[in-house]
This record gives structure tokens, C-alpha cells and sequence, in this order.
């Protein structure tokens, strides 16, 4: 037998490189994910189908944050003895084919699990220490981790203990805090952020009846609506991509009236939640973007973002069976632009996003008749929106030309401050003074 160089990692490398690049944020939501999963499957074992309103009624997540303590409890079926045993720990999701005959863990029908990492990721970079307790109606186990100790050993499994069953469900208690993440986890700008974050991005779950509580309160989703009536119609596009079966839904249109020319930004309602969602199974991916992620781009063929565009949501859903289809990436807070599903999907994207821009420039000269239009439509749930392949938007008749003409001439400064001070404003500009003058005339039919 031929020599070997033996090409294994160290487990100081791997912890390193597989936390590195997610925040403390993105950690929790990845606990999230794995609750919901677990819901799902429940789901699926009882129901046959995720495909119902209410199919998360009865579930629910609880996240308690206190001092240098971090705690994810939920009621959403536990981890079966022989999976955790098997596979549920490892690093990664096993292939059957070079495992061994590991088997394929059992996935979630439209699941948000990926990579088989998130909880592992999780521990790692929040806590110093960790214990997992899942129980099912057949078992129960717990799973202590002093991640310290465990990255020296030169063992990669964890110790589990059985023990009394209990509702089934998981809990996973990460306590003391790993270093700065005490600090930052207890922060109200954090747990706000946290908060928002969940309403916005696990909005479509909690709207099928699935809970999620910090401390003791429970999270409302963020409720998406798009405008109809006036003339206005949001597009609603369903496929399935040819290439790799994944079923792909696109909604767009006025989420609310565009700012006035030259209004402040920060005026309009809710324009942290204006341009485009990417959402995947369910879970928003990148929310409300800006940038070319989607289809704003800086100096190519379409326009970038601009102030003007505000009141415009477009949302694009990807679902699959099989998680790794879907064009996003590890910490499903971002997505993998070159994906092909994703380029394909880009195309019809910025058709829908063309009728917007196109009325928002053309409202610029009829804004009057315009706001009257748009305060006709009215907020209807995404989910209930009618079908229709592309945003309608009302057109405005082309206003008859008039010929324009430019007055100048010179007057004494004395005069003209005498016309400003009968006009009112001795402190008038002396364009307003020649403006305002022309008006007097016109107005009284002066000869």
C-alpha cells in the first residue's frame, strides 16, 4: 500500500472558519430555522401538506436572552434518539453513498434547513458552554457541550445521555456567553433588531399559526399588502423553472404612494420596508433591497435605486423539496447571484419593476390627478392579490403644449424694493419680485 499525507482538519480551524463570517443574529435565526423544521415535519406527519392556512397552529419558539445566558425552547417534536445518535451532530448533512450507510436525514417538506451546520454554527459562536435536551414521545436525550474542551480533544463526537421524556421538543441552553457576545445579546438596539428581523423574515410562517415569543411577548408578523384599485393592479407570475423544477412566484406593485418631488426620504411610511424581497420556502432571504442583488444596478442598463421609486414592493418566492435548489446561501441571509434559477427569475424581475418606474417618472407632471388616483387603492394581502401577469398602472393624457417665454429686464434697485414691500416682502428675491408682479397684472387685468 502506497504512503498516505493525511489531510484532516483541525478542529480549531474548522470552529474558526465555520463562524467567522455569520453575526450573533444570523446564529439565532438559524436556531429559529431548525424549530420550524422540526414543526414542519410534525406538520407533515399529521396533516400530509404544508399547503394550508393554519398549518403551523399550535407551535411554537421561545428565545430568553438574560444575563450571559442564551435559551431557544420550542414544542415542535424533538430530535429522535437514533437520528441524534446518528447524524443530527454532524457537520454537515451525511451522503448515504460515502457514509457508511448512513442513512438521509428525513427533511422537512419545503425545509429551511440547508447545510446540516446551523446548530453546531450557533453553539460555536455564542456560547462557552451548551446543553441540548430533546425529547420525543418515544425518548429523550441531552447533549452537554464545553466547547473549550471539546475543541482540544481529539475526539469529534459529543456525549449524550438519555433521560425522561418529556412534551416533545427541543431546548438548547447556551450559558456562560462566549466572549463580547454577553454585551451585545443584551442591548436593546440588538434584541430590537432581533425582533424586527423575526416579524419581517419568518412573517409568512407566523401567519400560519406558528408563534414565537421573546421572553415572555409574543413577535406580530410584518403584514405585506400591495395596493389595488385606481388603476393600479400588483403583478402576480407563477413557474416552475424548466432547469430545475423549482416553483417560482413573483408579486409586485404599489406598496404605498410615491414621496412628492423634492419630499425627505424619511417621511414616507415604512420605506425601510420598500424595493425587492427574496424569500425561499418561506423565509426571507434578503429583504427590501436596494442594490443590484436584484435589479438595481449602478450605470447598466437599468436604473439604480432613487428616492423617487419609494412606495414599490416586489417580492420573489422560490420553493422546493429539496432546500439546495433554492439560490441562497449558508446563513439564508443572502443570496447566490449567479445562481441560474435565480438570473432566470432576474428577467422578469425588472419587467415588473420597469412599470413603476415609468409611472413614477410620467406622475412627476400630473401629481395632483395622481395622488387623487392613488388614494382610490386600497391594501390587499399579498396572498390574496389577483392574478395577473404584469403591474398595471394608470396612464395620464399628455397635457397640450404651451408655448413658453422668458421675461428679463433691469429696474432700479429702489424700485424694485418698493414693488417687494407693496407686494408684502421687502425681503422677496428679486426673481419672486418679477413673478409675483406679472401675477398681479394678469390676476387684476391691468393695461
Amino acid at each position: 500500500m502506497a504512503d498516505q499525507a493525511k489531510a484532516l482538519p483541525t478542529k480549531r480551524f474548522f470552529v474558526r472558519m465555520i463562524t467567522r463570517d455569520i453575526s450573533i443574529e444570523d446564529c439565532i435565526l438559524d436556531l429559529l430555522d431548525n424549530a420550524l423544521d422540526g414543526a414542519s415535519k410534525e406538520v407533515a406527519r399529521r396533516h400530509g401538506s404544508l399547503d394550508r392556512e393554519n398549518a403551523y397552529d399550535g407551535f411554537w419558539a421561545r428565545i430568553k436572552i438574560k444575563d450571559n445566558s442564551f435559551c431557544i425552547e420550542d414544542n415542535c417534536g424533538g430530535i429522535p434518539l437514533a437520528e441524534a445518535k446518528n447524524y443530527a451532530f454532524y457537520f454537515g448533512k451525511p451522503d448515504p453513498d460515502v457514509n457508511g450507510g448512513v442513512p438521509a436525514i428525513q427533511t422537512a417538506e419545503h425545509s429551511i434547513g440547508l447545510y446540516g451546520i446551523g446548530m453546531k454554527r450557533a453553539i460555536f459562536r455564542i456560547g462557552k458552554m451548551a446543553k441540548v435536551v430533546s425529547s420525543t414521545s418515544a425518548g429523550a436525550f441531552e447533549v452537554d457541550i464545553d466547547v473549550s474542551k471539546w475543541e482540544k480533544s481529539g475526539e469529534w463526537a459529543f456525549d449524550l445521555t438519555e433521560c425522561k421524556a418529556k412534551t416533545p421538543g427541543t431546548t438548547i441552553t447556551l450559558s456562560p456567553l462566549a466572549d463580547f457576545v454577553n454585551e451585545e445579546v443584551n442591548s436593546p438596539e440588538f434584541l430590537d433588531k432581533v425582533w424586527k428581523s423575526i416579524a419581517r423574515d419568518y412573517s409568512f410562517f407566523i401567519q400560519k399559526g406558528f408563534k414565537v415569543f421573546m421572553g415572555d411577548s409574543e413577535v406580530n408578523p410584518y403584514q405585506f399588502t400591495l395596493r389595488e384599485g385606481g388603476g393600479f393592479s400588483p403583478a402576480y407570475l407563477h413557474y416552475t423553472d424548466e432547469e430545475t423544477g423549482v416553483r417560482v412566484t413573483i408579486k409586485a406593485g404599489m406598496a404605498g404612494p410615491p414621496p412628492d418631488e423634492g419630499s425627505v426620504d424619511e417621511k414616507m411610511k415604512e420605506v425601510e420596508y420598500c424595493g425587492w424581497y427574496v424569500i425561499c420556502n418561506d423565509r426571507i432571504v434578503i429583504a427590501a433591497n436596494k442594490n443590484d442583488k436584484t435589479v438595481w444596478t449602478e450605470g447598466g442598463s437599468f436604473p439604480s435605486w432613487h428616492p423617487q421609486y419609494n412606495g414599490f414592493m416586489g417580492l420573489a418566492f422560490f420553493e422546493s423539496q429539496d432546500p439546495a435548489l433554492l439560490p441562497w446561501t449558508t446563513t439564508k441571509r443572502d443570496i447566490e447571484v449567479h445562481a441560474p434559477v435565480y438570473r432566470r427569475a432576474l428577467a422578469k424581475m425588472r419587467d415588473a419593476t420597469r412599470e413603476w418606474i415609468d409611472y413614477t417618472n410620467q406622475r412627476k407632471g400630473y401629481l395632483e390627478q395622481a395622488k387623487a388616483i392613488e388614494r382610490q387603492a386600497t391594501s390587499v394581502p399579498i396572498k390574496r392579490i389577483s392574478e395577473i401577469k404584469a403591474i398595471s398602472v394608470p396612464r395620464f393624457e399628455a397635457k397640450p403644449k404651451v408655448r413658453m417665454a422668458n421675461i428679463n429686464y433691469s429696474v432700479t434697485l429702489d424700485d424694485l424694493k418698493a414693488v417687494a414691500t407693496a407686494l408684502g416682502n421687502e425681503h422677496m428675491s428679486y426673481r419672486d419680485v418679477g413673478i409675483e408682479t406679472f401675477k398681479f397684472y394678469k390676476e387684476n387685468e391691468v393695461d
